[in-house]
């Protein structure tokens, strides 16, 4: 089984769905969050320099889109049938636009 470590800011923001689909799958993970003061010097160390960011054993995978992705198929929440896991993207995408513009207000 793979070690999983995600690395964010410790807030919930682009992170918190990955950590619902882990909890969502019990997948264990240590969940690492960052300090804003520890923030300059740790974003040197993470591939971009941005966050979210899992470690997979020794694997960097970065992009949070990506990341959700991989976590929600590993906890078994992507169906088999392209066309509906096309349609729960969909939706994924529609709250993330939402919380985009929920975000600027």
């Amino acid at each position: 089984m793979s070690k999983y470590t995600l690395t964010y800011f410790n807030v919930e923001g682009r992170a918190e769905l990955i950590r619902w689909c882990f909890a969502y799958g019990g997948i264990q993970f240590t969940d690492e969050r960052i300090h804003r003061e520890d923030w300059t010097e740790r974003k040197k160390t993470l591939p971009g320099g941005q966050v979210p960011v899992l470690f997979i054993d020794d694997q960097a995978l970065h992009q949070s889109t990506a990341i959700t992705r991989y976590i929600a198929r590993t906890a078994g929440l992507v169906p088999e049938d392209n066309l509906t896991a096309a349609f729960c993207d969909a939706a994924v995408e529609t709250v993330e636009d939402l919380r985009t513009q929920y975000y600027k207000i």
